[in-house]
């Protein structure tokens, strides 16, 4: 009896081991595929950071949430103060959803107009970060900036996104761009 103890200890070892050499691993390549993504893009980004005026975290009920979205829609629809603002609003409005949904698994989350449709309320609790009608979604049901430009949001992790405005010039992947994570 005390033998299979011992192998079932090892094995939980060996996969606790396994598991976090993994999670390491999947940090590097994602640290290495930010690194890339601009380097072959040649573009001097404007990352969010903390010297970005924050604004303040906003935490709702589900029941708020399922009646009539976050309330930092009608903050991004003012378009005061610096374009990275809005893109701290943008990173804001996303951790909402996915702290509402509190890991359930919903729809596959691939680009804006997947993400944006399940923020709409289409997901499994029908909760909506973005109610019908705010204004923010432009043509195809995409997120737009400031300049109408649907913003370019690449998905880093299962819920971590690197958002993209491509900037007064309203072309991706140029010198004005701002990124922010």
């Amino acid at each position: 009896m005390s033998q299979w103890r011992v192998r079932l200890a090892l094995l939980a070892l060996v996969l606790t081991f396994g598991v976090g050499l993994w999670v390491k691993r999947e940090e590097v390549r994602v640290a290495m595929e930010r690194r890339s993504v601009s380097e072959e893009a040649g573009v001097r980004e404007a990352v969010v950071e903390a010297s970005v005026e924050k604004v303040p975290e906003v935490v709702l009920t589900q029941k708020e949430q399922a009646e009539g979205g976050s309330p930092l829609v009608a903050e991004l629809l003012r378009r005061e103060g610096a374009p990275e603002k809005d893109l701290e609003i943008v990173r804001q409005l996303v951790s909402q959803y996915f702290t509402a949904m509190q890991n359930r698994p919903g729809p596959p989350v691939g680009d804006n107009a997947d993400l944006m449709r399940a923020m709409s309320g289409k997901n499994p609790l029908r909760l909506r970060v973005i109610p019908e009608g705010s204004g923010v979604l432009g043509e195809g049901g995409q997120l737009v900036d400031r300049w109408g430009t649907p913003y370019h949001l690449h998905k880093l992790a299962e819920s971590y996104f690197e958002i993209r405005s491509a900037g007064a010039d309203r072309k991706l992947f140029t010198g004005d761009d701002l990124v922010g994570r």
